[in-house]
């Protein structure tokens, strides 16, 4: 067996493009985070639109001072980061021949079958993308939630839950893959001018979320119920989404060969050079820099907000019918305060006053059998929920991809009713 999209040969050692592409992919995290509150886990956000579209209730922009002001940005955030990781892969596509000869990498793999999706039948396809989805769902997260996210804040689940996907998903692909060779890849040369001038082309994504979406939420109006921050927080959402597709690009992480590169952990492997260590640089220029951020500027302030949504909305005081008073208690500056009580220099927060930064440290059978499953999936075909959106949207194989993702979607919405039989009967705790 092998992935949805394949290559005749093994990819090369590719460090910088990967470094550089991890640093990207920090960068859309912690702009989010900074912006919104929300942890960047893409499974999450699928499964959240998904539910969003279904119930035809994504919740009208009303008046910030409503309860379901948080749950309504939720949902907001999560349809336009995944609209933003489509939209990226759209412009990775079309300027595929640019963005490679410019920064000497392959972005995608080749299609070698439009019949069906690599080696894989479209039944085994289905099922992977099945698993994928009910997998990310039960175990909470999938590798940017959990191995980038998570492990960044040093997260006993997601530690766990990494452990569980990452073992699974290397066994799986050692048990289904022969043992190859490495064929070298011929890699081009090009000019550090070139290599700089597209590297900041990428980086237009990334001038939205940092200061386009925070200048527009700075500038509060009362008159119009909060609306601004809300359709701030959804600019930058969905510009962080375009730069996480971006740096996936970059990483190698849209190319299944790359994945299942990294994944031939075996001394056999390790012999024929068949071992592709670039996926470890991804690791290094995401994490670390995640890391940095969250110990040393949001913890501080996560430990140090006023307490739920709740807390913060009955601090409104109402001046009259449709206006807001702002004062010392107004939420959208207490929860944004630091741990000395200065005011942030970000607008931390400023359309939902909640953090959405998971807290719990329950090690559950759920959680673990969850990630496995998701392992199997992604041992199976070397893409994960962000690849598939990504790749999904540069128009290639098309036809496979969507019913890979609608196969995703079909897991999700099944692992969301086990969750609810389980709540239902008090049994296991998720």
């Amino acid at each position: 067996m092998n992935s949805v999209l394949t290559s005749s040969s093994l990819p090369a050692f590719t460090p910088v493009p990967a470094l550089v592409g991890g640093i990207m992919i920090s960068s859309a995290v912690n702009g989010l985070l900074g912006l919104t509150g929300t942890v960047f886990g893409i499974s999450g956000f699928i499964h959240k639109s998904a539910d969003t579209f279904i119930s035809f209730a994504p919740g009208p922009p009303d008046s910030i001072q409503s309860h379901n002001t948080n749950k309504r940005t939720k949902k907001g955030v999560a349809v336009a980061v995944t609209s933003g990781l489509v939209l990226g892969g759209t412009i990775l596509g079309l300027f595929k021949q640019g963005i490679e000869g410019g920064l000497g990498v392959q972005l995608f793999d080749p299609i070698v079958n439009q019949d069906t999706p690599g080696n894989l039948g479209i039944v085994a396809t289905l099922t992977a993308g099945f698993l994928i989805g009910l997998g990310t769902k039960l175990g909470s997260g999938c590798t940017s939630g959990h191995f980038l996210c998570g492990i960044s804040r040093l997260s006993q689940r997601s530690i766990a839950a990494t452990a569980a996907f990452f073992s699974i998903a290397t066994f799986i692909h050692l048990a289904t893959t022969s043992v190859e060779a490495a064929i070298p890849a011929v890699q081009s040369s090009v000019p550090v001018s070139r290599i700089i001038l597209v590297l900041l082309a990428l980086q237009f994504p990334l001038v939205v979320y940092e200061f386009v979406a925070p200048a527009i939420a700075t500038k509060f109006e009362a008159s119009d119920g909060g609306a601004s921050h809300y359709y701030a927080s959804l600019l930058g959402s969905f510009a962080a989404g375009v730069h996480f597709a971006f740096g996936l690009g970059l990483t190698g992480m849209l190319r299944p060969t790359k994945v299942l590169g990294f994944l031939n952990l075996s001394p056999a492997r390790f012999a024929n050079g068949s071992w592709d260590p670039s996926l470890g640089l991804v690791a290094v220029g995401g994490i670390l820099p995640l890391s940095f951020y969250w110990f040393y500027n949001v913890k501080p302030r996560v430990e140090a907000a006023t307490g739920g949504s709740d807390k913060c909305h009955s601090n409104w005081k109402v001046a009259g019918a449709g206006s807001e008073e702002r004062n010392d208690t107004d939420p959208l500056i207490a929860c944004a305060k630091g741990a000395g009580g200065e005011l942030s220099n970000q607008p931390l927060f400023y359309q939902a006053c909640e953090w959405t930064v998971p807290t719990s440290k329950q090690i559950t059978a759920k959680l673990i059998i969850g990630g496995a499953t998701f392992g199997v999936g992604w041992g199976l075909t070397g893409l994960c929920p962000g690849p598939v959106l990504v790749n999904f949207g540069t128009g290639r194989d098309t036809k496979h991809l969507g019913l890979f993702l609608a196969a995703i979607v079909a897991g999700g919405l099944f692992g969301g009713g086990i969750e609810t039989s389980l709540e239902s009967r008090g049994g296991i705790s998720i």
